[in-house]
């Protein structure tokens, strides 16, 4: 009895037995357990080879897949080793296949010949659906907090502390390769996921981490975008509101009235040049607003009131049946009043507002141009012919009856009010009109 209890003493202390041959096969197994484990390169190497062939990738990875399709899912290893983060890990086949001998997850398996892998065909890859992204997704966590100069292996061990993970994502900046310090990491499991983001405090190096479930964080994300799209939308809608009142405020205080006249019935062979030679012994043209392809145009003068005049002093043929032809072409003529007048001067200052717009761009990457003009001031802009310069013409031409052209000398532009003359366009858009006859004020 006192050797039995000796004994039952001995095996609960781990005493070896005084029996060398038991001794030497506990040793073997020990050694056999021991080499059973993986080694630190081999658990990167399990980890990496598996990744491709993983749920996650698989069903992404075009090129594998190929390679899958091409021998019942066996892959040369050849082929595997050109794979950029398995490549810095391992090349030797031998160590390879030994690391995947040792897998936990026994995922794949190796060719009798010891060159080929596969997935193991007990384990189909799940199909892509939305299902089954919505279950993948409900088990991605999201951290945020690491140090921009943070690797991959180093989150990767950080996190299987935490339980086993499928995929981690280092997220980067828009166009950019650095790494922004946030991560999305899907775990085997959701209870590991959701055990990871509950946890009181979780910190990489010393450095506290923000943790949400990926669900959480795009619900989120989606708040603070609407936001931002509300702000946006608010700001356009000021900024809208803005220029509809600058737009009335030029309408009101700036146009000059009279001086619009609409042309319809216009052929192709007619330009804008041959409107201009029309119109210009009568009056000072300021703009011609005309495309060849469009059958109207609209002519504008510098001067206010003088549109009816200018075209009667056009017409050509008896007195009773008189007509406006250019280029053989008889056109219909409309001086614009009332609404069609504000319609057209309220396009007017859209247009110029878009210019100057463009103007402050270029000028603030030194490549400004002469201003704009305008009908009082005009500043940067080149000398105009306005109300006090150029041709005038007295209340009886207005009234339709005949008078001598006045002509005036240009004064001092500080002191002049310019009108809205040719040279008062953008200077883009006069080389357009007088290259290419095509122009929309």
């Amino acid at each position: 009895m006192g050797i039995e209890e000796e004994s039952k003493t001995g095996e609960v202390k781990g005493e070896s037995s005084n029996n060398p041959e038991e001794n030497k096969n506990a040793e073997e197994v020990k050694d056999a357990e021991v080499q059973k484990s993986p080694t630190e390169l081999e658990l990167k190497i399990i980890r990496q080879v598996e990744y491709y062939f993983g749920d996650f990738n698989l069903v992404k990875d075009h090129f594998l897949q190929e390679q899958i399709k091409k021998d019942d899912g066996w892959v040369p290893l050849e082929t595997m080793i050109k794979f950029n983060r398995l490549k810095t890990l391992a090349t030797d086949f031998v160590a390879i296949r030994k690391a995947l001998e040792k897998s936990p997850t026994q995922l794949l398996q190796i060719s009798e010949d010891g060159n080929k892998i596969r997935r193991d065909p007990s384990k189909p890859l799940p199909e892509k659906t939305k299902s089954y992204h919505d279950e993948m997704m409900s088990r991605t966590a999201y951290a945020k907090g690491f140090p921009r100069n943070t690797c991959l292996d180093d989150v990767l061990e950080f996190f299987e502390s935490y339980g086993k993970v499928e995929n981690v994502v280092m997220r980067k900046f828009p166009n950019s390769p650095t790494f922004r310090g946030s991560v999305f990491a899907t775990f085997i499991n959701k209870e590991d996921a959701e055990k990871f983001v509950a946890a009181k405090d979780i910190k990489f190096k010393n450095i506290s981490l923000l943790r949400q479930m990926n669900v959480d964080f795009k619900k989120r994300k989606e708040i603070e975008y609407q936001e931002r799209m509300k702000k946006k939308q608010k700001e356009k809608e000021n900024q809208a509101r803005d220029e509809e009142a600058d737009d009335q405020k030029f309408v009101e205080e700036e146009i000059v009235k009279g001086c619009v006249l609409k042309l319809s019935g216009l052929s192709k062979n007619i330009s804008r040049m041959d409107i201009k030679e029309i119109f210009n012994p009568h009056a000072t043209v300021a703009y011609v607003e005309y495309n060849v392809d469009d059958p109207e145009a609209f002519v504008r003068f510098a001067e206010e009131g003088v549109a009816m005049f200018a075209v009667e002093k056009a017409l050509t043929g008896e007195s009773d049946d008189k007509k406006l032809v250019i280029c053989g072409t008889e056109l219909k003529y409309q001086v614009l009043e009332g609404e069609e007048e504000q319609q057209y001067w309220k396009r007017f200052a859209k247009t110029r507002a878009a210019w100057r717009k463009n103007m402050q761009k270029n000028n603030s990457s030194g490549r400004g141009r002469r201003g704009f003009g305008r009908k009082r001031g005009g500043g940067s802009g080149r000398r105009g012919r306005g109300p006090r310069g150029g041709r005038q013409f007295s209340q009886e031409d207005r009234n339709g009856k005949e008078d001598k052209l006045k002509t005036t000398e240009q004064k001092s532009p500080s002191k002049t009010e310019v009108t809205e003359t040719l040279e008062s366009e953008p200077p883009a858009k006069r080389l357009k009109s007088e290259n290419s006859e095509t122009s929309v004020d």
